[in-house]
């Protein structure tokens, strides 16, 4: 299933960034060359 050119629908969640943790939403993801990863945890 391809989900190119597919808006996400709205989230929000945290994220671990350079030693915090930081809150992450849809509209972060806005750039048109973005790229997710999501790994269970």
């Amino acid at each position: 299933m391809s989900l190119i050119n597919t808006k996400i629908k709205p989230f929000k969640n945290q994220a671990f960034k350079n030693g915090e943790f930081i809150e992450v939403t849809e509209k972060d993801t806005e750039r048109p060359l973005e790229r997710l990863l999501l790994l269970p945890g």
